[in-house]
């Protein structure tokens, strides 16, 4: 209670403003310093001889990974502490993402799909009984 003695509701009322407005100037300087900062990191990765084509995750802690060095493919396992190689792989082994086409799908499908199994397992049970 003494911390509100002597303040209208006018000016706790101007206080919270203040606060909601610096909460959003705090939200709006976070999403432009983290897109900044992903965008940079974006631009050094793929201006480097580096890149990871994929990455599989075997247990906690354990990775396989195919890698593009230079214009050459590898295969290797990483751990908690070391990295081995496995294997060197040709360019017509490898799959890469941009070569496989998805169907796409919308929500509007889905929904009515799961809506045609509801009724069909609904007039199954209406049969039996």
């Amino acid at each position: 209670m003494f911390l509100t003695t002597g303040m209208t509701t006018f000016d706790s009322v101007l206080k919270l403003i203040g606060l909601i407005i610096l909460f959003i100037i705090i939200i709006f300087a976070t999403y432009f310093t983290s897109r900044f900062i992903g965008r940079f990191q974006n631009n050094q990765m793929q201006k480097g001889n580096f890149k990871v084509i994929e990455s599989y995750r075997i247990t906690q802690g354990k990775y396989l990974q195919i890698i593009k060095v230079s214009s050459k493919y590898f295969v290797i396992a990483l751990g908690k502490d070391e990295i081995t190689f496995i294997t060197q792989l040709e360019e017509d082994e490898i799959l890469l993402k941009d070569d496989i086409t998805f169907k796409e799908t919308k929500f509007s499908e889905y929904l009515s799909d799961f809506m045609k199994r509801k009724k069909d397992t609904n007039h199954t049970t209406d049969d039996k009984g």
